[in-house]
């Protein structure tokens, strides 16, 4: 449970120093948890805020703002008997939890909980942003499985959220979507479960959905009710700040948030990176997250079809670099990433896909050999040759999501980019680790995860060559 109180609203650094000051003038509500803002912030309850003198030296400067704000009630209001976790080493934390929430001070249910499955009752939940949101997956504590609604037929499932964000010290719950393959626009389907419900109608900072992830100094901030964010991409952004060089101008057709534009201006320095995303609500947050990384005047967000975007705002042969990073695949945007490559240099095409673990050299074949093609078909006398081949993660049983580092150019530019290779005209293919170049076959079935009128990937929108 928690209730709307008098705070103050300071940095995270300064947060322990601030409530020794107010504990040691009896300023603090003891009532109340402080918490994590949205934005950031820690709030800290207080119970008088007109009686609090913020101009004195020890802390003039720590304080932000004061205000109110929805803060949790301490376990030592709700009572320590009920909330405490129980020490039974058998039990996870999820597990005692859900002990503590159905009141069971007699263990009569205790092997009951133990016994549920672990997608009804998950021994670990997620835990992401800054200020630790609690996500629980799409099926855990579900009323539609037996065994757990006879379990909490007397319960009320909305103190469950408490007990949880209570155990991890999250501020909020949310319960995780899932992700229509079919659909452009990629919205998370996240719901809020605790304190908030259901999505929220407003958006932005401060907002109940609203969320900053800061990875490698890089804040990332979103509404998680209407953007999706994928936290194990975290290496392949940081390989993609390094890759790009200072300088560069580079076209990220798939922008997202920001997955790889920020990472190419903060880390990598690029020149310009001019970002095409389709869903608006994640164009947003892409436009906030630069200006909150100061790297906004080097950026341009296009918010539309990037294959159209690119047509109209004349992003044809302008750039160095092409990053496309959607999943399942990034089929549908290689003949647009081709047509923005420098049309005397070429260069280079970082494109992401899901694909079956022992399919991955075919379908890397298989890409620069459809990348040569296009080159044919737009008039381009270009060759491409993979340099490298990274898995990202893994997807599903068998299905890891991989990226292919791909120069698309000229011959006579390959050496300039590193690679010794003598190659015959719109040639394609695979430079293996110990320099031994492996041609794409003229003639190539497409693997499983080619685009196709079945199966998950039958993705019309993408398929249409604007």
């Amino acid at each position: 449970m928690s209730t709307k109180v008098k705070v103050l609203f300071v940095e995270k650094c300064d947060a322990k120093l601030v409530q020794d000051i107010l504990q040691s003038g009896k300023h603090l509500n003891k009532e109340c948890r402080m918490v994590c803002t949205s934005d950031g912030l820690v709030a800290i309850p207080i119970l008088n805020i007109d009686q609090i003198d913020c101009s004195s030296e020890e802390w003039s400067d720590k304080v932000v703002r004061r205000g109110e704000y929805e803060c949790p009630y301490s376990t030592k209001k709700l009572g320590n008997g009920r909330l405490r976790l129980s020490l039974d080493s058998k039990m996870s934390r999820v597990q005692q939890s859900l002990l503590n929430w159905l009141k069971d001070d007699q263990g009569k249910i205790q092997a009951q909980i133990l016994s549920l499955d672990v997608k009804v009752c998950p021994k670990k939940l997620e835990v992401i942003g800054d200020d630790k949101t609690l996500v629980l997956p799409p099926n855990a504590f579900s009323l539609n499985n037996t065994r757990f609604r006879t379990l909490a037929v007397a319960a009320d499932i909305n103190n469950l959220w408490e007990h949880l964000a209570i155990a991890y010290n999250s501020p909020r719950v949310v319960r995780r979507g899932t992700i229509d393959p079919n659909s452009p626009i990629r919205e998370s389907g996240h719901q809020l479960l605790w304190p908030h419900r259901g999505i929220p109608e407003e958006t932005g900072p401060g907002a109940p959905g609203w969320i900053t992830v800061t990875e490698q100094g890089i804040r990332q901030s979103f509404d998680l009710t209407r953007v999706m964010f994928s936290r194990g991409n975290i290496t392949e952004k940081i390989r993609m700040g390094k890759v790009i060089k200072k300088g560069e101008n580079v076209v990220d057709l798939y922008s997202g948030i920001g997955y790889y534009t920020l990472p190419a201006l903060v880390i990598g320095m690029a020149n310009h990176v001019y970002a095409c995303e389709w869903n608006e609500e994640a164009a947003f947050a892409l436009k906030y997250n630069l200006k909150a990384n100061g790297v906004d005047n080097r950026a341009t967000v296009f918010v539309g079809d990037c294959r159209t975007i690119a047509k109209e705002q004349s992003l044809l042969g302008i750039c160095n670099r092409v990053v496309l990073g959607l999943l399942p695949s990034s089929e549908g945007g290689w003949r647009t990433g081709v047509k923005s490559l420098d049309r005397s240099l070429g260069g280079w095409m970082h494109i992401h896909g899901n694909c079956l673990q022992a399919e991955w050299e075919v379908w890397t074949l298989w890409v620069c050999r459809c990348l040569v093609k296009i080159c044919s078909e737009e008039a381009f006398s270009w060759s491409a040759v993979c340099s490298n081949v990274e898995k990202v993660k893994s997807f599903a049983p068998n299905v890891n999501h991989y990226v292919v580092d791909i120069f698309v150019g000229p011959r006579d530019q390959l050496a300039h980019h590193g690679i010794q290779l003598e190659l015959k005209e719109n040639q394609a293919g695979l430079l293996l680790p110990d320099g031994q170049f492996k041609p794409s076959p003229e003639i190539m079935d497409n693997p499983s995860c080619a685009l196709g009128p079945d199966g998950v990937l039958n993705q019309r929108w993408m398929r249409e060559i604007i």
